[in-house]
């Protein structure tokens, strides 16, 4: 009974904090520490949002810190029952950016930029980064390759130290 009512106090709790959230109008910003409701709060919004506020051919965007929360609030949406299709833009400010900035207007400024132009991925960056520096430098018998220049602008990268056998190691 006592876990019971415990779980009670904190969903009362929880729906006083996200209250004003939940029924703000216009642009709406959820700064929180961890555990405390924010993705709920930002999946409860949306769902209201899609299926009272948002008519097509209008649009609402959730811009989040990174490509987990983005999936996360698709995953609760679709466990509400609400499909965001065409309305909602969920994903990160870079994600955002391409598809609904640069994607759209850049044959109006004459940019050709291939169809499947997209943000790289981490390893797809790091690959890119060493392809540049084997194809600019020379790789590790050059010997930048050993100097601070490029340990600094490869971080993910180090630079072995060992007995005079210096290169590249992942």
């Amino acid at each position: 009974m006592a876990e019971e009512m415990a779980a009670l106090i904190e969903a009362v709790a929880l729906a006083i904090c996200i209250r004003p959230a939940y029924e703000s109008k216009g642009h709406c910003v959820v700064f929180a520490g961890p555990g405390s409701g924010k993705t709920k709060t930002l999946t409860v919004k949306l769902a209201r949002l899609l299926s009272e506020d948002i008519q097509e051919p209008r649009c609402l965007a959730c811009i989040t810190s990174n490509n987990e929360c983005a999936s996360e609030l698709e995953t609760r949406l679709a466990a509400l029952g609400t499909e965001p299709g065409r309305r909602a833009f969920i994903g990160t400010v870079h994600s955002f950016s391409l598809t609904q900035i640069i994607l759209l207007y850049a044959k109006a400024t004459g940019m050709d930029l291939p169809e499947e132009f997209c943000v790289a991925t981490r390893a797809e960056r790091n690959r890119a980064l060493e392809a540049a520096c084997k194809r600019v430098i020379g790789g590790r018998d050059n010997p930048l390759a050993h100097s601070g220049v490029i340990r600094s602008a490869i971080p993910a990268w180090t630079i072995s130290n060992g007995a005079g056998t210096g290169g590249w190691r992942r």
